[in-house]
Parts: C-alpha cells; structure tokens; sequence
C-alpha cells in the first residue's frame, strides 16, 4: 500500500498546550474535551470524501498534516485569528506536496 503523500503546517509561537487544546476543540466542537498532557496526537479521516488529518502538538509547537491543502487553509486561518484576537504572535510554515492535488480533486 503506498503512503498518502501528506502537506504540513508547522505553527510556533508563545501560547500554552490548553491554548492549542481550545483552538482545536473549536475547530472540532463534536470532540470530546482534550486534557493539558504534555504532548497531544490526534487522528481524523473525513468520511465523505476520504481525506485524512494528523495533529500533533504541544506547548509552542503545533503540526498539522492533511493531503487536503483546504483543510490545513481553514485550520490555520482559525488558529491565526484566535491567536491574534489574544495578541499571541504565531509563525507558519508550510510544506506543500504537490501529488496531493490530484489525489482530492
């Protein structure tokens, strides 16, 4: 079985694990409340159209994986705009993997 080729955004900035803890739940308010560990991994496949998502995060360091480049987009729009209404400076970075295009569309 061959790997999903998968984009990432790496986030970094000044907030705190229970910060990233909200902005997720927001972002997935059907999820059951994440505890403050020192590390958080979560797993999601959307069952309409099959795409996945990865998140990996913890205090200052967030990785958000998907092979939809439009999931990662509104994710990281939601993040940005909670973080600057609590002026937190973020930095993105992307990383795009353009085998991902043809496999969503």
């Amino acid at each position: 079985m061959e790997a999903i080729p998968l984009n990432k955004v790496t986030i970094t900035g000044q907030y705190y694990i229970s910060d990233m803890n909200a902005w997720v739940h927001s972002l997935f308010p059907e999820m059951s409340q994440i505890d403050d560990s020192e590390e958080i991994t979560l797993a999601f496949r959307n069952s309409f159209v099959g795409s996945v998502l990865f998140i990996s995060y913890r205090s200052g360091a967030a990785e958000f994986k998907s092979d939809s480049i439009s999931a990662l987009n509104i994710i990281k729009d939601h993040i940005s705009k909670e973080a600057n209404y609590r002026n937190i400076r973020m930095d993105f970075q992307w990383e795009i993997e353009n085998k991902t295009i043809k496999r969503i569309l």
